[in-house]
């Protein structure tokens, strides 16, 4: 008898574990308090779950953003003690996890608070977990989530620059007073090529500056600070640059 033995090579598949760093970007806005979430280095990722605490009173509003990764955002908020809101985003449907090295814009959560509020405001970040779906059989596979600051601190100042164009400025004051706004305009290499300063008395709540008719020629970005006074130059807001 003749026995022939014919060596088979067999190659595991190598599981592709999910993984995903989450940043967390917050500024102020009209409403409130915007913290907007960012993926980034993501790798067969189908689903994340995620829980933050925040630093506030009132229980804001989760918006699933476009993008390619999720379909799916379900929040649930907690105000017994202080806000918090443990969210859920996923993929509908028996779909592959999603992989991409782009930062990606997934959701954003919006906290409403005063208009005269001012000081930090701190967010925390717990409870981090990510899952996947495999090629080979469908079932889900837990992964790693990397989140750069666990704790997110933001600093509400008594005026916020919401929106800044060459035409107009959207300031926000946390209450009616007279401040210097400063506008200063570079070239290509940086360079400081003019400046303009416009004294204005702004009301509580959102105050639109109409800036059409300042001359922003030879310059390639423009800032916009906002100062108690030219005296103490003491800034009420942070310095905001747009390219034109």
């Amino acid at each position: 008898m003749l026995i022939v033995i014919t060596n088979i090579a067999v190659f595991a598949q190598t599981e592709k574990k999910p993984q995903t760093a989450l940043a967390v970007e917050p500024k102020r806005t009209e409403a409130g308090l915007e913290y907007n979430l960012y993926l980034e280095n993501t790798n067969c990722l189908s689903t994340l779950f995620f829980e933050m605490n925040f630093d506030g009173k009132n229980a804001g509003k989760a918006i699933l953003e476009k993008n390619e990764c999720f379909d799916i955002l379900h929040t649930t908020w907690n105000t017994d003690n202080k806000i918090s809101v443990k969210g859920y985003l996923g993929r509908t449907g028996n779909k592959m996890g999603f992989s991409s090295n782009e930062r990606i814009r997934v959701a954003k959560i919006v906290i409403p608070i005063d208009v005269s509020s001012t000081g930090e405001f701190i967010a925390d970040i717990s409870n981090m977990i990510c899952a996947g779906i495999t090629e080979t059989d469908g079932t889900a596979a837990k992964g790693e989530v990397k989140v750069s600051e666990t704790s997110i601190k933001y600093a509400v100042n008594e005026c916020s620059v919401l929106d800044f164009s060459q035409g107009a400025v959207d300031i926000l004051s946390s209450k009616a007073q007279n401040v210097d706004v400063i506008f200063a305009a570079y070239d290509e290499n940086g360079k400081l090529v003019s400046t303009h300063k416009e004294n204005v008395t702004l009301q509580q709540g959102k105050n639109k500056l109409d800036v059409s008719g300042i001359d922003f020629t030879n310059s390639e970005s423009i800032s916009v600070m906002v100062w108690d006074s030219m005296t103490s130059m003491r800034p009420l807001t942070d310095k905001t640059t747009i390219n034109k």
